[in-house]
């Protein structure tokens, strides 16, 4: 172990330290999930209309068997 890193983060001193720790990563995760959430809604919006087409026309095809 010796001339490795060592890079553990410390633990927090006290409780306002911890909450300002916890604020911190869940600010920084409600980021990402936001950026997600824009990509994900812009691969709806690009391909949501041809897929209720396709679903449209397979549902059509099936009421025709029925």
């Amino acid at each position: 172990m010796d001339g490795l890193p060592f890079d553990v983060a410390k633990p927090p001193k006290d409780m306002n330290e911890r909450l300002d720790s916890a604020k911190a990563t869940m600010i920084s995760a409600g980021s990402i999930a936001a950026v997600n959430l824009g990509i994900f809604g812009g691969h709806v919006k690009t391909h949501g209309g041809a897929a209720a087409t396709v679903v449209g026309a397979k549902a059509s095809a099936l009421k025709e068997t029925i």
